[in-house]
């Protein structure tokens, strides 16, 4: 995937990839200004720091399959597409609670899935509870 994505982007004329660290960066005059450990400097409007992350989905049986389609990681990039419907949450402990806090206006019918015995605190239980968000700890099978 990321081979053709470079592939795809190395179509601009404006582009090009460059294999090395970064040493220093400053701006000036609405401009940036790249040095690198190789000693290349570099101009450039904007800089976009892209730091790798991966996403390790659990070993849940057929929880691969629907990544992205009915499995979403990400609340700010699917959150529109999901408002309103039957949703769940699946994490434990203080993530789980944040989770549930930040999309809770998002339906009336949100359940957090721990997938096992729950990390969450008396207090964190009881603040879900008020948010009508049912807590299912039983691990899941498929």
């Amino acid at each position: 995937m990321a081979k053709n994505a470079k592939a795809q982007v190395l179509n601009y004329p404006t582009i090009r990839f460059l294999t090395d660290s970064v040493k220093a960066v400053d701006k000036k005059n609405n401009q940036f200004h790249v040095q690198t450990k190789n000693n290349t400097s570099i101009t450039a409007k904007k800089i976009l720091f892209a730091t790798g992350v991966k996403d390790e989905l659990p070993n849940i049986k057929g929880f691969a399959a629907c990544w992205g389609i009915s499995v979403l990681h990400c609340p700010y990039c699917h959150g529109y597409e999901v408002a309103n419907k039957k949703l769940g949450v699946l994490a434990n402990g203080e993530t789980a609670f944040e989770l549930c806090k930040l999309i809770q206006h998002w339906s009336k019918d949100l359940t957090l899935f721990t997938n096992g015995n729950s990390n969450l605190t008396e207090a964190q239980i009881k603040f879900l509870a008020k948010l009508n968000i049912n807590i299912v700890d039983a691990e899941i099978a498929e």
